[in-house]
């Protein structure tokens, strides 16, 4: 079995695939790729690159699953539920957000809340009130609990 079959045979078969190779030739990176490599590092390497090349993969996985265990939960719960709210912060969750009836359920957007883009209309942009006045006038708030007829004007 040559590298190609074993990282096509490892890809559907164990999880993420890291190939290290001695190989200069770009053609055979990519064919490493194509047959299922998730990462690839050229030898030789110095060890503490090496780990913090990992980490950094590790993380990069991290937060890929996290995202689509997010993206199967909305699917999932879209079908299932009305009465839901989805704040979709940053431009991806709005594109995801498309799948969304705004007649069953309560949408709001804004820009994502990182660092680098709260200024431009995360911060003050009044999502948490517009959500809890929504789930009130539905008699929602909190998770399901009615409130008395004299709570809710």
């Amino acid at each position: 079995m040559d590298g190609l079959a074993l990282a096509r045979y490892l890809r559907e078969h164990t999880p993420p695939v890291l190939v290290m190779t001695g190989d200069v030739n770009p053609a055979n990176h990519t064919d490493l790729l194509r047959a299922g490599a998730n990462y690839l590092v050229q030898e030789p390497i110095e060890e503490r690159l090496l780990v913090a090349k990992l980490l950094f993969r590790l993380r990069v996985g991290r937060l890929m699953r996290q995202k689509m265990a997010a993206a199967r939960i909305v699917e999932t719960l879209i079908p299932e539920r009305e009465g839901l709210v989805f704040m979709l912060w940053g431009s991806c969750a709005q594109a995801k957000g498309r799948i969304i009836d705004a007649r069953k359920h309560c949408v709001l957007r804004a820009p994502h809340p990182s660092p680098w883009s709260a200024h431009r209309g995360f911060i003050g942009c009044g999502n948490f009130s517009a959500a809890n006045r929504w789930l009130a006038g539905r008699r929602m708030w909190p998770a399901g609990i009615e409130f008395p007829a004299d709570a809710v004007s």
